[in-house]
């Protein structure tokens, strides 16, 4: 039934990107009309003042593109940041890009929903965790897995299931005793990929610590950066990040690090978000490389489902670009300790399904808490999102590496997976075919 909309459905996006500017940096929001009518739906961000090059050749860019002449332009695996005057937002064409911003799955920029408090996470016991610890602690041992994300939070040692995790310097709270935020986004993920995989030798990079963001330019260099020059990769790369761009074409910022996946790293495989944006056709890269390289599994693009997991929850993309679902609402699992005031106003209807009855009762939209509502977290959480499915994934694909007595590749393993422990369901709410997860590691029938 069709109902008047109670909200403005671009309010959130626009509450996000203030604090990306707070606390990232600049952003200019695409398509160009987005900034001043914002009746107009905005699709992607982008650096303002920087396009992305193909080529080293930095003379005749800056000829071409009317570079300014009082800032340097970096170079970085065969991609130019070129420093410009003028428009970026439509300076797309075959060798030369808007430098798009890359955000942990965004719902326009952020997770599907806001941290809420678990069932028992008030101070007292410690809540159910979902998806349940496996209970097989050798389960995905010695399985290297890195998870590229917002880093973890001081004390995680404290939690049994990821005490020996391995990262970067860990991000600490920006004002005491209070959570901003994406902060505890990459330790929530680390808690998820160890229940599903106990054994598995774990490590988080803090490369989107700065309000879950970063430039396309940077994040290639960062993932380039971080994975050894000589010898294998780590056998799982979990990315909850991404982003749509202006013309629906891959990020140039990350074709290198994509080359060398493919080419020179058969024993890796990338399992990248496919993104809340609630779309059923706009693509959200990296992700949705994945059918490019559907033969090898070099790259698996990862949908949420519901809580109840009979379809795919409001928030996640979908498309044929999508190669699995996995749940990804209402999780709980490990988080931060400290006061959170929720940012974003209560709707009552659906965001991504605006004018309409929610795609199903009790989504994360309409069950949201009220806007500044002050919740005080004891480590536990729940929350929904892409990026939460994307761990659950990866780590039933390190399962997969030594399950039934055999050995496998990632990428081999990422094959079984898909094709012995996945059945496609319809979408109980408008009957969408989508390739779910068997919920655990039984045989296809």
């Amino acid at each position: 039934m069709m109902v008047r909309p109670l909200h403005d459905p671009q309010q959130r996006f626009w509450e996000q990107v203030e604090g990306i500017r707070s606390h990232f940096g600049p952003a200019a929001v695409g398509p160009p009309e987005a900034e001043d009518d914002r009746t107009a739906t905005p699709r992607y961000l982008v650096e303002p003042g920087f396009v992305l090059v193909r080529g080293t050749d930095d003379a005749a860019a800056r000829s071409r593109l009317n570079a300014r002449t009082d800032v340097a332009t970096e170079t970085a695996h065969g991609i130019m940041r070129v420093p410009i005057n003028g428009e970026v937002l439509a300076a797309r064409a075959a060798d030369v890009s808007p430098n798009h911003l890359v955000t942990i799955t965004p719902v326009n920029s952020c997770p599907a929903d806001e941290p809420s408090l678990p069932a028992r996470g008030r101070g007292g016991p410690a809540p159910a965790l979902t998806p349940p610890v496996h209970p097989d602690p050798e389960a995905g041992r010695g399985v290297d897995v890195l998870v590229v994300d917002t880093g973890l939070v001081p004390q995680f040692e404290e939690f049994t299931q990821v005490a020996d995790v391995e990262g970067g310097p860990r991000v600490a709270l920006t004002e005491p005793g209070v959570i901003s935020q994406y902060y505890g986004h990459g330790t929530f993920i680390a808690g998820v990929l160890r229940n599903v995989a106990p054994g598995v030798n774990l490590t988080v990079s803090n490369a989107l610590r700065n309000a879950g963001t970063i430039s396309e330019y940077r994040l290639g260099q960062v993932l380039l950066d971080e994975l050894p020059a000589d010898g294998p990769w780590p056998a799982i790369i979990s990315l909850s990040a991404g982003a749509p761009t202006v013309d629906e074409r891959p990020l140039f910022g990350l074709e290198e690090f994509v080359r060398r996946l493919v080419d020179e790293h058969p024993e890796t495989v990338l399992v990248a978000a496919a993104g809340n944006d609630g779309e059923p056709h706009q693509p959200f890269w990296p992700a949705a490389l994945a059918p490019q390289y559907a033969d090898s599994r070099a790259i698996v693009a990862v949908g949420a489902l519901r809580e109840d997991e009979a379809g795919r929850a409001c928030f996640s993309n979908c498309g044929e670009w999508v190669t699995v679902y996995a749940p990804g609402e209402r999780l709980t699992n490990i988080f931060a300790t400290g006061l959170y005031k929720n940012v974003h106003e209560r709707t009552r209807d659906c965001r991504y399904h605006i004018g309409y009855d929610p795609l199903y009762p009790h989504c994360t939209c309409v069950t949201a808490g009220e806007q500044g509502d002050e919740l005080h977290f004891h480590g536990y959480a729940r929350w929904s999102g892409t990026s939460f499915a994307t761990p659950i994934v990866a780590g039933r694909i390190a399962r997969c590496m030594n399950l039934d007595g055999q050995k496998r590749t990632s990428r081999e393993a990422a094959q079984y997976l898909l094709s012995r422990r996945t059945h496609t369901i319809r979408d109980r709410a408008d009957g969408l075919p989508l390739p779910v997860l068997f919920g655990e590691d039984r045989p296809q029938p």
